[in-house]
């Protein structure tokens, strides 16, 4: 089900597109920010040359959802994940979080995702994401 987007998430948003320039990633770069009540818990950035051991993706490389879960460092149920995918001149690409990420925000008890898609953006209950 789609949720319509507040000025709060616009600004989570642009948090994490802020976040995505951290990635060292070369053809797009991707940033998350997670968060409660506008209140930012956690910042990442996808990493193609780190791994981590809680990282299920192939090669555990570190994707930007699970470098926000891991600096958020607290209880993230009821909270908002918001990531961003963008290309050349920041342009936002789908962000859709992959399987593994999805089993991650689900574990963790994320209530709401957002991201990036053609064109604008897209929010989603977490538990809406289907294996």
């Amino acid at each position: 089900m789609e949720i319509i987007l507040t000025k709060k998430d616009m600004s989570l948003l642009r948090m994490a597109k802020i976040a995505s320039r951290d990635s060292n990633a070369k053809n797009f770069r991707l940033g998350a920010v997670v968060a409660r009540g506008g209140q930012i818990l956690g910042v990442g950035a996808n990493n193609t040359t780190k791994t981590h051991p809680r990282s299920n993706s192939p090669n555990n490389r570190i994707h930007a959802e699970l470098s926000a879960i891991i600096n958020a460092r607290t209880d993230l149920r009821g909270t908002t994940l918001y990531v961003v995918r963008t290309g050349r001149k920041e342009r936002p690409l789908l962000a859709r979080p992959c399987k593994h990420c999805q089993a991650l925000i689900q574990k963790e008890g994320i209530r709401y995702v957002c991201f990036t898609v053609l064109g604008g953006y897209l929010k989603i209950e977490a538990t809406s994401f289907k294996g």
